[in-house]
C-alpha cells in the first residue's frame, strides 16, 4: 500500500505546542489504537502549532 492508498483521514489540530509535543500527540492517537504502519486503511495526521500559524493556513 502507498501513501496515497487510503480510504480515510483524519487530521488533529493541538494550538498548544509547549504541552503537545509529538510525543504527546502520538500517545494520544495511540490511546485511540491508530496505526501509525502505512499498512492501514485509516490515516491520522496529527498537528502542533502555535495558534497563530493555524489562523493563517485554515
Amino acid at each position: 500500500m502507498t501513501k496515497e492508498n487510503f480510504d480515510a483521514l483524519l487530521v488533529s489540530f493541538s494550538v498548544d505546542p509547549d504541552r503537545d509535543t509529538p510525543e504527546v500527540l502520538k500517545e494520544f492517537a495511540e490511546g485511540y489504537q491508530a496505526d501509525f504502519s502505512n499498512r492501514s486503511l485509516f490515516k491520522w495526521l496529527c498537528f502542533s502549532n502555535d495558534q497563530r500559524v493555524f489562523h493563517k493556513i485554515i
